[in-house]
């Protein structure tokens, strides 16, 4: 293309032919154009055997050298062992040396061409088992500058700073790249290509008016040295156990509350970032267990006793098992037992085999004659039986001294209406179902 006018001089159309169908170098694929000083033309780039895939599956990185005009001369591939490798970026010294970048499987190589499109040196340096892809190569004063990405998080990139020789401490491995006659790849077919010089909105290359707009961009950045990589310490784990009640924290003061296995950063004696692994057993505390209140089973088959679940071992009865759960099928008394690195308990509950109603005592009664609520009593067919009844009044003495009989207190004392108040009282019943005894006390207010 003149470069002045934008007029076309010639024309090259070069086809890609993979080994189960023609496949082509899509937009993109050509990482530089460069002229060599014979005039030739250099063309760096990949046949991506797979368009839609980023990063491409691919096993051909390419350089294509051609007359001035376009002919082709020779087809360079490049490839180590593992058949892998694609073109990435590639640059040009101040010396005119050519540096370029190859994604190779795990690896990023960093090697030097020369005028033939022969390899001269090669560095390698890991990628992380190919989780981070290289995506370009600079040079600066001091070494180059690879870029990397990660396939899986674009927010995240890593920036590699190698010394002028490509070496960088703790992140370099050894490598093969080779170069070879990659002919058989290539295909010409002279198509024609169309163009106008008129403005056409469906010309991608025609003129066309770009609106500026503004993206937010946060940057976090991290600075280590290469040697200060992640490590996990895989060896030497710190086994914690605890109770869950004793509030531990791990040493970066992060409270711990539930069983697991937590990483922990810190620096090394040479200021680099490592991973420690702590594996905390929290205990639970067996001062929660309980079996609520007594219960009865009421004509059932069986009733199902719960009490906290979260402990290794539970004894019913003397019994070990799993479950935080057991079936009670007969009247009796019933235990569990826990025991941890927290300590024991046991917690008992009674089942009967019919239960009591509740026990319902009036807070207040009005001792007016209207028949109304005249006296303080236990409520007739409650399910219980007076054995006696002693109410008080404010000093303590006794003013009623009820037994299993007594209709209730009148209010009276020696026939003498009390003032109204409250009076407190001590009743003991017994219950007609069960035949349990249970004593009440509280206070009735009287009023007149």
């Amino acid at each position: 293309m003149d470069f002045a006018t934008g007029k076309f001089n010639w024309e090259r159309s070069l086809n890609i032919r993979h080994q189960a169908s023609n496949v082509f170098f899509n937009e993109g694929t050509i990482r530089q154009i460069q002229q060599l000083p014979n005039g030739d033309l250099s063309f760096l780039g990949f046949a991506d055997t797979n368009y839609l895939m980023i990063p491409p599956i691919t096993t051909k990185a390419v350089n294509i050298i051609t007359s001035a005009s376009g002919v082709v001369k020779k087809f360079i591939g490049y490839q180590t062992s593992d058949k892998g490798s694609y073109m990435v970026d590639a640059l040009t010294d101040v010396q005119g040396n050519r540096q370029v970048l190859i994604q190779d499987g795990s690896q990023a190589i960093i090697a030097q061409l020369d005028d033939q499109g022969s390899v001269i040196k090669q560095k390698a340096l890991l990628t992380n088992s190919g989780a981070q892809r290289a995506s370009s190569l600079t040079l600066g004063t001091d070494g180059y500058y690879v870029f990397l990405n990660s396939p899986s998080n674009q927010q995240n990139s890593h920036l590699y700073k190698t010394d002028t020789a490509a070496n960088l401490a703790c992140m370099a491995t050894t490598t093969s790249l080779n170069s070879f006659d990659a002919a058989n790849w290539l295909l010409a077919d002279n198509p024609s290509m169309a163009h106008s010089n008129e403005l056409n909105p469906n010309n991608p290359f025609s003129n066309s008016t770009v609106n500026a707009k503004d993206y937010p961009l946060t940057i976090t950045t991290t600075c280590t040295n290469a040697c200060c990589k992640d490590v996990i310490d895989t060896v030497n784990i710190v086994k914690v156990a605890v109770c869950e009640n004793e509030h531990y924290k791990l040493p970066d003061q992060v409270p711990v509350r539930i069983s697991g296995t937590y990483y922990v950063s810190f620096k090394t004696a040479l200021g680099c970032d490592s991973i420690k692994i702590y594996q905390v057993t929290v205990f639970k505390d067996p001062a929660s267990i309980k079996l609520g209140e007594d219960t009865c089973l009421e004509g059932r088959d069986s009733i199902m006793l719960y009490t906290e679940p979260g402990f290794d071992q539970y004894l019913w009865n003397n019994q070990s098992s799993k479950n935080f759960y057991y079936a009670a099928k007969q009247a009796g008394t019933y235990t569990v037992k826990v025991s941890n690195l927290c300590g024991s308990k046991t917690a008992t509950v009674n089942v009967n085999a019919l239960c009591d109603p509740e026990f319902y005592l009036p807070s207040a009664f009005t001792p007016n004659a209207d028949r109304l609520n005249d006296l303080f009593r236990i409520p007739p067919n409650s399910g219980f039986q007076l054995i006696n009844m002693q109410v008080f009044n404010r000093w303590g003495q006794l003013v009623f001294d009820g037994k299993e009989n007594s209709p209730g207190w009148d209010g009276d004392y020696k026939r003498n209406p009390q003032p109204a108040g409250m009076y407190p009282y001590r009743i003991e019943i017994i219950a007609i179902r069960s035949g349990k005894k249970m004593i009440k006390t509280g206070t009735i207010q009287l009023i007149r």
